[in-house]
């Protein structure tokens, strides 16, 4: 995960804490980010994407924590608006 991404969940995390934490299945992170299963699972091997979590200590079932996927949606738009900045210079 990159540093921009890390400190962005950090602040968020903080930030959460008076807010309703809200878990979120696959589904819904492939309707939420456009990717494919496979990608999704490749990002969380490269480290560029949240890793989901148990459900239940010990079980099989995960979730991913909805505010991670959206700092990661906001970091990879403004990673992409930089850098198109940067090159139409």
């Amino acid at each position: 995960m990159s540093d921009t991404l890390q400190a962005a969940l950090d602040r968020q995390r903080a930030a959460q804490d008076e807010q309703h934490v809200r878990l979120i299945r696959l589904r819904e992170v492939l309707a939420k980010t456009g990717l494919s299963r496979s990608a999704v699972y490749a990002a969380i091997q490269a480290g560029t994407f949240p890793a989901p979590i148990p459900i239940l200590p010990g079980g099989r079932s995960t979730a991913w924590v909805e505010f991670e996927i959206d700092c990661y949606l906001r970091e990879r738009i403004a990673t992409v608006r930089v850098s198109r900045k940067g090159g139409a210079a």
